[in-house]
């Protein structure tokens, strides 16, 4: 499994919590504009419909990913011995993680 809790644009790894997609997601809205991102140090040109594009698409694996973690947190809380417990595979059935080139 990948880190469920990155994507990777343009070679750089990185992670837009819920309330900073919400924020770029407001940003946006706002605006037909080019919109210039920092990510991880670096600026990047993104013309407003790209990332409208790409935070649906964070948004959908945000999700996917959520709602897999909640199905090992009910499998787990399912296994009756700690050997259960220890080979439990909690790294299955996750997304792929998103690439944006």
């Amino acid at each position: 499994m990948e880190d469920s809790k990155e994507f990777e644009y343009k070679g750089e790894n990185l992670w837009w919590d819920k309330n900073t997609r919400a924020g770029l997601v407001n940003l946006v809205n706002s605006t037909s504009e080019d919109l210039s991102i920092i990510i991880n140090g670096k600026i990047f040109k993104i013309p407003s419909e790209s990332l409208k594009n790409i935070l649906a698409q964070l948004e959908v694996y945000s999700s996917k990913c959520y709602v897999k973690t909640h199905e090992h947190l009910n499998n787990i809380n399912q296994l009756k011995t700690v050997e259960e417990i220890i080979n439990y595979d909690y790294t299955l059935g996750y997304p792929d993680k998103v690439v944006i080139n």
